[in-house]
């Protein structure tokens, strides 16, 4: 399923969503630090998180986004996008990563040569369903470093902002 509405608010194209533009990944993702995998919810100003090549940099600022189930349910929007992860082939089972639905993430062409670019999530997943076991808030958590980063989560690049964001 793409954007559940069609309709455009006011100021938005047709078809638009606000929450195109909502960045960070899902709570409980796993973010590699120096201290080890850490939830994404627990890292905090100054935790230094792995940025690709071996390299480690601290977090500037950690902004974390809450929408409670009513909320939720008003505007679906705002669910979280499944990605499948480029990791899925180094284990049995395939692995899939929950993003807010703007959330830049690095995709490389289809073909050696093709170039490659930053896409929403949304452009790449799908909105994952709601699960009505699964209770409580949902947590959107967006890491904000010196620069802008492209930070690797289950083999996927995901583009963090830099202060000025």
């Amino acid at each position: 399923m793409r954007a559940p509405s069609a309709r455009g608010r006011a100021g938005q194209e047709p078809g638009e969503s606000a929450y195109r533009k909502l960045q960070g990944i899902a709570g409980p993702t796993l973010v590699e630090t120096s201290f080890g995998m850490v939830p994404a919810h627990l890292i905090r100003k100054g935790d230094p998180v792995h940025v690709g090549k071996g390299r480690f940099k601290p977090v500037r600022a950690v902004r974390t986004y809450r929408f409670d189930e009513d909320f939720l349910e008003a505007q679906p929007e705002a669910r979280p996008v499944e990605v499948a992860s480029a990791a899925s082939h180094l284990r049995s089972a395939p692995r899939k990563l929950h993003l807010a639905p703007g959330q830049p993430v690095l995709v490389a062409g289809a073909r050696s040569r093709d170039a490659v670019r930053v896409v929403p999530a949304i452009d790449i997943g799908r909105y994952v369903a709601q699960d009505p076991a699964s209770a409580g808030p949902l947590t959107y958590v967006r890491l904000m470093f010196d620069k802008e980063e492209f930070v690797p989560i289950e083999g996927i690049g995901l583009q963090c902002a830099g202060p000025d964001a």
